[in-house]
């Protein structure tokens, strides 16, 4: 197994992902699922559009029924939440 250690400066910096998920949201089973459906669709959003403005911070955070939402219903919630960003100035 063999560790490598890169100190070079990215070009720009990247766009940062945080989630809050309480133990209220459900077991660390629920918790994980919807982290990782959280950062796929955000991911699919972002890469369909023109990406967002580099060093941008986000904190995601959901009710227990994103679980139960189609994979389709949640890019739709994802695209339609960045857009009232958008709207709203807070990439300027």
């Amino acid at each position: 197994m063999v560790f490598t250690r890169v100190d070079t400066e990215p070009a720009e910096p990247p766009v940062q992902l945080a989630f809050a998920l309480n133990r209220r949201f459900g077991n660390a089973v629920q918790r994980n699922r919807a982290r990782r459906r959280m950062r796929a669709s955000f991911t699919e959003v972002c890469s369909d559009s023109n990406g967002l403005p580099a060093g941008s911070a986000f904190l995601l955070m959901a009710k227990p029924s994103i679980n139960q939402q189609s994979f389709h219903e949640l890019l739709s919630c994802t695209r339609s939440c960045l857009t009232a960003l958008e709207t709203k100035g807070a990439f300027s």
